[in-house]
């Protein structure tokens, strides 16, 4: 054989004594992981059912349930009523007239 295909071979061999038990551990672990994912599913199960089991219970009432009677009804306190809408009275437009002397209307003599 040659110096190149026995260094091949080795390499390989080498890759697979890696490989090959690393992909096994990885394997396992995830199967482990699985399995203890499924158990505690099972056991959360059974806590539910059980929890349901005791939840539900039967209840007779002794007799049927009636109305209350209604509240008598309270007229509202007064601060509370609207009061009616105020209208101002209309007041007939008056112009206005500037007074003598103002600045904005006075001429000037000179």
């Amino acid at each position: 054989m040659g110096k190149q295909l026995t260094f091949s071979l080795a390499c390989a061999a080498v890759l697979a004594a890696a490989v090959v038990p690393g992909t096994a551990g990885y394997l396992s672990a995830r199967l482990e992981s699985v399995e203890a994912a499924e158990h505690q599913l099972r056991s959360l199960e059974l806590r539910l059912q059980r929890g349901q089991a005791s939840m539900t219970r039967t209840i007779s009432w002794p007799q049927p349930c009636e109305m209350a009677s209604p509240l008598p009804t309270v007229p509202p306190a007064a601060a509370f009523v609207p009061a009616p809408e105020f209208k101002p009275k209309k007041r007939a437009h008056q112009p206005i007239i500037p007074e003598r002397g103002s600045a904005a209307g006075a001429e000037t003599r000179e």
